[in-house]
């Protein structure tokens, strides 16, 4: 039997066979491969070549390479090193890089890009930082706004009071801006009391807001135990503000003295509405199905 014929019982359809024992001779015997004779053919149908490595190949990008298994292989244009197409693209783009030096132009494009904007990013930091140094020496440092943002941070993060008198903490604002010394709190007292003034304001804030209600006022309320053992009530309101929007605000969180019974809790709930003004108000109330929350309602309706 021919080498001819062979071949075009075993090749893929769609290939060229004319003058393939002349390709057999001019291209498959310089192979460094272990395996027998190789052939070179071109396929007549479009194939998906877009990687590098099909441009660095003894031909054209669109030459299909058959070992003597008749197993479709990449070939290196430079030592003829080959590889399976079927297990991808990787292990020529090692070849390449390892033996060859020869890298994807894109990938070098890519990399080039992701450094320009590295260094796009820090020259707009520094930028950023230039305008923001300029404009601290051109704004006067603001004392109340400074305890505003300082009270949210304690109340929202609950760090310790005290933190407020160790000299890192003071040293980091300072670095900042050194008239914030004038504005920390000497000690933990001050950062109490600082507090209990913004919860007082806030207080009166709310009550303004649920007695101008243009709506009954509903309530969500719920009795639990904290991770330190106290029994918590807390009471959120729901209402239709002067404006038309519906609202809901945190009326109370305070601590159940005494039994969980519905008795108790009623009197809590009857002296934290009379501290809002909104008994002329009282609309539904929202719990879960705690046999003491059955007695709560009586005891609210008999009030």
């Amino acid at each position: 039997m021919s080498l001819q014929a062979s071949t075009e019982q075993s090749l893929p359809p769609g290939i060229h066979t004319e003058s393939l024992n002349q390709d057999v001779i001019s291209l498959g015997l310089d192979s460094q491969s272990s395996s027998s004779q190789l052939c070179s053919i071109t396929s007549n149908q479009k194939r998906s070549r877009t990687s590098f490595i099909w441009s660095h190949m003894p031909d054209d990008s669109n030459t299909v390479y058959f070992n003597a298994q008749q197993v479709v292989v990449w070939r290196c244009g430079i030592c003829k090193k080959e590889y399976h197409e079927a297990g991808g693209t990787k292990g020529p783009k090692k070849h390449l890089l390892k033996y060859h030096s020869i890298t994807d132009p894109k990938e070098g494009t890519k990399l080039l890009a992701q450094t320009m904007s590295i260094a796009e990013a820090f020259e707009r930091g520094q930028e950023a930082l230039l305008y923001t140094k300029r404009r601290k020496l051109h704004k006067s440092f603001d004392i109340a706004t400074f305890q505003q943002l300082f009270i949210r941070w304690i109340v929202r993060c609950s760090p310790p009071l005290r933190m407020s008198e160790r000299p890192e903490f003071r040293e980091l604002l300072m670095f900042l801006n050194p008239e914030a010394e004038s504005a920390l709190p000497a000690n933990h007292e001050t950062v109490r009391n600082w507090t209990m003034e913004a919860f007082h304001v806030e207080k009166r804030r709310v009550q303004q807001a649920v007695h101008g209600a243009i709506s009954m006022v509903h309530f969500t309320v719920d009795l639990w135990t904290s991770t330190n053992s106290l029994a918590l009530l807390g009471i959120i309101a729901h209402y239709f503000a002067e404006d038309g929007q519906l609202r809901e605000s945190v009326l109370a969180l305070r601590e159940l003295e005494g039994r969980h019974t519905g008795a108790n809790q009623s009197q809590l709930i009857l002296k934290v509405i009379d501290e809002f003004g909104i008994a002329s108000k009282v609309g539904y109330f929202m719990m879960d199905n705690a046999e003491n929350n059955e007695t709560m309602m009586q005891s609210l309706s008999a009030s």
